[in-house]
């Protein structure tokens, strides 16, 4: 390793990486044509040079640092990452947003229907049954209930098991590839491709060629997914493909290839890629609306039958002693 680098990853350790807020106001200071001495004293900040500060933020990939700093000052790979961070956090918060409240409602239904079935259930039946008041009706929705959880169990199984393996940035790669063709995976392409386009976009801003911001990209430590396909895309170039060949129309989001194919044969690329930003996060949101609709559906159908169950068990004995 090299000596700078070991005391990069020596200092980071004793110092926290900046927040948002606080590059944010860093750049702002800059752009003021304030001195960084000047900007250190008034925000208490630890770093000696803003090529210190700017390093502390790349500590755990201090490669792609060294890279970026061919083509890119100190301020613009601050820009870059306030940009791109504000862009991820904005995106997730949009996600979040759509769906917290239709899952929320999902794992509450999971555990009124697990208290339900195997407490309540099983004591309200064998009253019944003593009192030789069963029904057809009462039996198949409990029935039809007890398939329902046990499919949401799967799920839950599942979806836990699938994330924990996703947290492996290789089995990411794993998982794309084989569900390339899949509608199961329509939306996350989008949305990786989303992150993919906007950085690109960030890179060409700074006039940087497209061999440039892949090879940039190939190095960036804000997604893993991101270095990968921009690595592919690269080998694609250097077989001799075209740049709207290189591309891999099954790991990218179809409409970011045509865009892709459309902006190189204008030679308009800024141009494109800002219209297929802009209009791929409006398609992102209708896709999580829509998905986010669907859950709250099954979920209402679900507690409207559980309701109808729970008024069979309690109102039908009732019914039924009336009339004797």
């Amino acid at each position: 390793m090299h000596i700078s680098n070991f005391w990069v990853i020596l200092k980071s350790k004793l110092i926290s990486k900046p927040s948002l807020a606080e590059i944010t106001l860093v750049l702002a200071y800059r752009q003021l044509n304030i001195n960084y001495d000047t900007i250190r004293t008034e925000l208490s900040l630890k770093p000696d040079s803003l090529q210190d500060y700017t390093r502390l933020i790349y500590t755990n990939n201090l490669s792609a640092f060294d890279q970026l700093r061919q083509y890119l000052s100190y301020e613009q790979l601050l820009e870059i990452d306030v940009a791109f961070k504000s862009f991820n956090q904005k995106l997730k918060q949009d996600i979040f947003k759509q769906l917290w409240y239709p899952s929320l409602l999902l794992v509450v239904l999971y555990m009124v229907l697990s208290l339900f079935l195997f407490r309540l259930y099983p004591s309200l039946h064998s009253l019944l049954v003593e009192m030789d008041l069963t029904t057809t009706s009462v039996s198949f929705i409990y029935g039809f209930l007890l398939v329902v959880f046990i499919g949401m169990s799967l799920f839950f199984l599942v979806f836990l098991v699938s994330l924990l393996l996703l947290l492996n940035q290789q089995n990411q790669k794993i998982f794309i590839l084989l569900f390339k063709n899949s509608r199961l995976l329509l939306l996350g392409k989008k949305i990786y491709t989303h992150f993919f386009a906007y950085l690109f976009h960030l890179y060409l801003a700074y006039g940087a060629s497209t061999r440039q911001i892949l090879t940039l990209m190939k190095t960036a430590q804000f997604s893993n997914i991101v270095r990968w396909l921009a690595i592919l895309t690269i080998y694609e170039l250097d077989e001799g493909q075209s740049i709207d060949e290189a591309f891999n129309p099954a790991l990218f989001d179809p409409s970011f290839i045509r865009f892709i194919h459309i902006a190189t044969l204008a030679n308009t690329l800024k141009e494109h890629l800002e219209t297929y930003l802009d209009l791929n996060e409006r398609i992102i949101k209708v896709m999580i609306k829509r998905l986010s609709t669907v859950l709250q559906s099954v979920v209402y159908v679900l507690i409207g039958l559980l309701m109808i169950l729970l008024y069979q068990l309690l109102f039908t004995p009732m019914q039924l002693l009336n009339s004797l």
